[in-house]
């Protein structure tokens, strides 16, 4: 045996084999570890990534029924603009009628006020003709022997009015006692002048 080891070529190719051998199996346990480690990030990755699926699944769901959510309040809202702009156009309309109304009214006024103002006028003119028809005849209870013919009789015919000392005469309200029906010697009822 030499200072330095031996010398035996034998000896030496075992070791070396051995040293090989030694080498190689720690490259093949550093692989496999290495494998291990991967296998524990691939399951954690896909772990995380199934997670990631599930969270992901449900905000699709949730934004689906926020969508719905959302579709509804805008239907809701159009609804209620819908209301919103009928309401605003009966008030118009109900507005512009009340208008048209008011107007009616202030025109019908004017019309009574006219119509009033005609009948004060005409009973005014009946009246003072009422008067004259009766000085024209005699007033009643006046002393009158005289026959007068009315021109207002039923049917066309004269009524006959005749005064005498009895002081029977126009005006008693009896059409035989020469006044006319209805009346107290005024005009006959429903005659009008």
């Amino acid at each position: 045996m030499g200072l330095f080891g031996t010398k035996d070529p034998v000896k030496q190719e075992e070791k070396t084999l051995a040293k090989d051998a030694k080498y190689d199996d720690k490259l093949v346990k550093q692989a496999m570890k290495d494998l291990e480690q991967t296998k524990k990030e691939e399951h954690k990755a896909q772990k995380a990534h199934d997670k990631t699926v599930k969270e992901h699944a449900k905000l699709v769901a949730k934004e689906h029924q926020l969508a719905e959510r959302a579709n509804a309040a805008v239907h809701k809202h159009d609804e209620a603009l819908a209301r919103e702009n009928k309401l605003q156009n009966d008030i118009q309309a109900r507005e512009q009628y009340h208008a048209k109304l008011e107007q009616e009214i202030a025109a019908k006024k004017v019309a009574v006020e006219q119509a009033t103002h005609r009948h004060n006028i005409n009973d005014h003119q009946r009246e003072e003709r009422h008067h004259a028809l009766e000085a024209s005849h005699g007033l009643p209870g006046t002393s009158n022997t005289t026959s007068a013919t009315h021109p207002n009789g039923p049917n066309g015919e004269p009524y006959m009015t005749s005064g005498g000392p009895t002081g029977a005469g126009f005006g008693t309200g009896n059409s035989a006692a020469g006044g006319f029906p209805g009346t107290a010697g005024g005009a006959p009822a429903g005659e009008r002048y």
